[in-house]
């Protein structure tokens, strides 16, 4: 399902946003851990991988999340923007924001690029635990609503992938030639999996393999 709104909205030309001086786009399938990432280079976490990969003009940047880009209120308004991009969720809900990202890489000057990735147990418990939480916190008459219902088929949909590491690097694959038909470097992997992300280096496919765990049967 394609988001109308924002294809009719202030993505319709790249002239409806400002330049950017630097962005950082910290991608990944759901569950790998864009905000905590996020809120820790912002508070002084993981300061040796902020140094390591030259982040530390980021501190102060502004965040705009998968679902603020959807949004027709979205609003650029610094030159520094870290921008959380779930490939998985705009892959099967959310299409035009991969448009939106274009717009906003072709206004950018420096780009720098993350990708969490985690084993597929690993995410696979993570969103179940989503789910179960979403359940306990919704009162009776939420539950009784036709949207939670559908946002719960939603996140069993998902689920179901996650427990499928092949499944699961399709979206990887399709997020790797995205990015390879915008010719971007500095693309760095990260294993979000670990109590300290640990940083892999340079974007592969082999490795997100690896990391996901291709053989494990989950």
């Amino acid at each position: 399902m394609v988001n109308t709104i924002l294809e009719k909205n202030i993505f319709t030309n790249k002239n409806s946003i400002p330049a950017i001086k630097n962005l950082l786009i910290l991608a990944g399938v759901s569950a790998t851990g864009k905000n905590q990432f996020i809120e820790k280079i912002q508070t002084d976490g993981h300061k040796k991988l902020v140094d390591d990969l030259q982040l530390n003009e980021y501190t102060n940047a502004q965040h705009i999340d998968s679902g603020t880009l959807n949004s027709k209120n979205l609003n650029i308004c610094a030159s520094e923007l870290i921008l959380h991009f779930d490939f998985m969720h705009h892959a099967l809900v959310h299409k035009s924001g991969f448009k939106a990202l274009s717009i906003i890489i072709q206004q950018s000057q420096k780009i720098n690029l993350i990708t969490l990735c985690s084993s597929a147990k690993i995410l696979s418990q993570r969103h179940n635990q989503r789910i179960k939480d979403t359940l306990q916190k919704a009162s009776p008459k939420q539950k009784d609503q036709l949207f939670f219902n559908y946002h719960m088929l939603y996140f069993r949909y998902k689920q179901a992938i996650f427990e499928n590491p092949i499944q699961l690097n399709k979206y990887y694959l399709k997020w790797e030639q995205f990015i390879a038909s915008h010719h971007l470097k500095n693309h760095y992997l990260l294993d979000s999996g670990l109590p300290e992300l640990d940083y892999l280096g340079a974007y592969s496919n082999e490795k997100v393999k690896t990391i996901l765990g291709q053989a494990e049967k989950i």
